[in-house]
């Protein structure tokens, strides 16, 4: 018998950003933090195409796929993230994800033009050349205080 597995591989742009866009991303610890949400990913077995940010968010280009669903990877970026930033990077800080987060879908065509974006956040930040629709975190996305989904 010949069994069939589905195939999902839908290019996912993510953004989210530290409590009240507070500047804890600093650069002693950014390569660390970005070094563990690829890993996060990798476990949920998205592919990581790229990540970059800020020192008050960030963003990752991942490749979604169809055993997980977006809620749970982001619970889970963003919970173990936040534990390791608070165990292990900054233990003499307060630290916390701002509640939210964007979740864009990236056609493959615009792909390289995303991946370079993220690669260049410092940059697009310092001169102005942000894009407003990739940019887009929580603070756009206002949630309903009942639905379950805004601690995520």
């Amino acid at each position: 018998m010949i069994r069939r597995r589905s195939y999902l591989a839908i290019p996912l742009h993510l953004v989210w950003s530290t409590q009240k866009r507070q500047p804890y991303i600093t650069a002693d610890i950014e390569s660390r933090l970005y070094d563990f949400c690829v890993a996060v990913a990798r476990r949920k077995r998205c592919d990581v195409l790229a990540i970059g940010g800020t020192e008050n968010h960030v963003h990752l280009l991942i490749l979604f796929p169809a055993t997980i669903r977006l809620m749970d990877l982001m619970r889970d970026l963003k919970a173990s993230s936040s534990h390791f930033m608070l165990t292990t990077l900054k233990p003499d800080n307060w630290f916390d994800w701002q509640n939210g987060y964007a979740a864009i879908a990236v056609s493959p065509s615009h792909r390289k033009r995303i991946i370079a974006y993220i690669q260049n956040q410092k940059r697009h930040h310092s001169d102005g050349s942000t894009e407003e629709e990739l940019e887009r975190d929580s603070e756009i996305y206002e949630t309903d205080e009942d639905d379950p989904l805004e601690s995520v």
